[in-house]
């Protein structure tokens, strides 16, 4: 249950534009959140392309009033081209983002309020760029929060999935080309109608350069912490929730990182968990708190004394495109990949699956408007995206089903497809989802995932298939968490 808290350490007294003038003469909008006291204090970053002044200032201002009321000063940035900031945002995550977010840092840092010591954090691109910038490894840098975001720019992202096209690809750039192509508040800049004018004269459809890189190549692996974990020396606060798009990073990010880390996974769509929805949210504020004392003030605190991966078990629900709370209870992985997990193994037989192998082979061709059911690729919140009853879309597809299962058991981890198959064509996509037969009769999915067929296992080249050659694939579809009732 939500409650507002008025009392704090510190006043707190918010400016609402100071220009920061990078090297090369482009100024940056920021609005700043400072502690009224003569100490010098550390600083958190938010570095973002979302408007500051009219696009996510209610959220802001609970969020980044309340660690400034704690003692930190909060930087809240509008990145190049976008909001009141000056120039052309011409692209996702360019090494331009990352270099001025290297200025911010030393500029934050050198400040007379400021002790020297920053951390930075974000949701969404918020989270992307904290981890592209740890990467960089800025001295004044002592730590990070992430909330739904990525390590690999092409596999886990909003662009391509297995390979494929995503429709999100296209809505998502469209977005962002009306986010940058909003007007330039004149009391802020009073050159902001010619600021703005050159946006909408010289904004690139992204959509379209996205499309361009089809295959996980140079583009894509820019800005992909994947490439090199080591490369990030700073420890790593990761979170999101299941009802996001963004919860497979959160096991390859602690796996991969060498550096103090802990997630926390709950059931919600792509929001600061404070926030969370489905409901129950989580105390995501007090953690935090805990987390830049830890690093940023040297405190002796109990932010590490948990396991590594905290993550929601999902209770059994009946499905439906609207979910506003999901019962569940959380469960802790000392490490990943953990030994607590083990694999239960099924056979595709016709129709069924069961613990016999089969040589019998199966014809699958699925009509082109399967997934009507599916649901959202990434939950924002919004009532109705969510999965509904699969029923029909299953009607559409060729179906496997267990026996009843005799007992109850919690499913956290990564499902794998294993199949050999051959293609009548060139190009082909396989499709695969898990789910609940329920008592009811009523099917929730669990778990999907997707693989374009006609590229290699690194989606580095393109692969054509040769008729009716049988290959072997294996495709991971998306961690999962939930329980399974007999």
């Amino acid at each position: 249950m939500k409650k507002i808290i008025k009392d704090f350490k510190f006043k707190v007294k918010v400016i609402e534009n100071i220009w920061i003038t990078l090297k090369d003469g482009t100024r940056l909008s920021s609005r700043i959140w400072f502690p009224q006291t003569d100490e010098k204090l550390p600083a958190i970053l938010e570095y973002i392309p979302y408007r500051k002044n009219d696009g996510t200032r209610t959220r802001d201002e609970p969020m980044h009033g309340y660690f400034a009321g704690n003692g930190y000063v909060v930087v809240r940035v509008d990145m190049r081209g976008s909001g009141e900031s000056d120039g052309l945002l011409k692209d996702e995550y360019l090494k331009q983002e990352q270099d001025d977010a290297l200025e911010l840092i030393e500029w934050i840092a050198k400040q007379e309020w400021c002790n020297g010591k920053v951390g930075m954090m974000g949701k969404s691109w918020g989270g992307f760029n904290s981890l592209q910038v740890a990467a960089r490894r800025p001295k004044n840098l002592k730590a990070i929060i992430v909330v739904g975001f990525t390590d690999d720019r092409y596999n886990e992202d909003i662009h391509y999935k297995g390979g494929c096209l995503l429709n999100d690809n296209f809505w998502w750039g469209n977005i962002m080309l009306a986010y940058q192509a909003r007007f330039v508040d004149p009391k802020i800049d009073p050159n902001g109608r010619e600021k703005w004018l050159h946006r909408l004269e010289n904004m690139p459809l992204w959509p379209a350069l996205w499309m361009e890189h089809n295959l996980k190549d140079k583009y894509w692996k820019h800005g992909s912490v994947s490439e090199n974990y080591e490369d990030i020396q700073v420890p790593v606060f990761a979170l999101d929730g299941w009802a996001d798009s963004y919860t497979n990073p959160v096991f390859t990010l602690m796996q991969g990182l060498k550096v103090p880390r802990k997630a926390i996974i709950g059931p919600w769509a792509h929001v600061y968990p404070h926030d969370g929805f489905p409901a129950p949210a989580m105390g995501f504020l007090q953690e935090a708190l805990k987390w830049w004392d830890k690093w940023l003030k040297d405190e002796d605190n109990d932010v590490l004394d948990c396991p590594m991966i905290q993550a929601y078990i999902e209770d059994p629900l009946k499905p439906s495109s609207k979910v506003s709370e999901v019962k569940g209870r959380f469960v802790g992985l000392e490490s990943y990949p953990s030994k607590d997990i083990n694999y239960h193994t099924y056979f595709l037989n016709p129709y069924r699956l069961t613990q016999e192998k089969s040589k019998q082979s199966i014809k699958i061709n699925t009509p082109q408007n399967h997934g009507l059911l599916a649901g959202e690729w990434m939950g924002a919140v919004v009532l109705g995206e969510s999965p509904a009853d699969q029923r029909l879309d299953d009607g559409l597809a060729v179906v496997f089903e267990s026996e009843i299962l005799q007992d109850e058991f919690d499913v956290l981890g990564y499902p794998l497809l294993k199949v050999k198959l051959n293609s009548d064509k060139p190009k082909a996509m396989l499709f695969a989802q898990l789910s609940e037969v329920r008592e009811d009769g009523f099917v929730q999915r669990v778990s999907y995932g997707v693989l374009n067929l006609a590229l290699n296992k690194e989606r580095s080249e393109f692969t054509p298939l040769i008729k009716n050659e049988w290959i072997q694939r294996e495709l991971r579809l998306d961690c999962v968490d939930i329980v399974l009732l007999r």
